[in-house]
């Protein structure tokens, strides 16, 4: 099954609050099944280099949208779900 979750144009600020929260959703995910799931250790590295990748791509995501000329940025994203 697959959903639209956004098709549309942004102001870099919008752009960077959406994606803001969809990488912390991300991330916080993580940071709360480590804290609260029964985890062996190769799953909690697992889960915090996932951190650390989701960290790193917002970031360098980050820095392109502030870099870029232009003022509003079209964002085109989809979720599919297996059921």
């Amino acid at each position: 099954m697959k959903q639209q979750l956004m098709d549309g144009r942004f102001t870099k600020q919008e752009a960077l609050h959406i994606l803001s929260a969809l990488y912390g959703a991300k991330i916080g995910f993580h940071e709360e099944k480590i804290r609260t799931t029964e985890m062996n250790e190769e799953d909690i590295k697992h889960s915090e280099k996932k951190i650390k990748q989701l960290q790193q791509t917002f970031s360098e995501l980050r820095y392109k949208i502030q870099s870029n000329k232009n003022e509003v940025l079209d964002i085109h994203a989809a979720i599919e779900v297996a059921l």
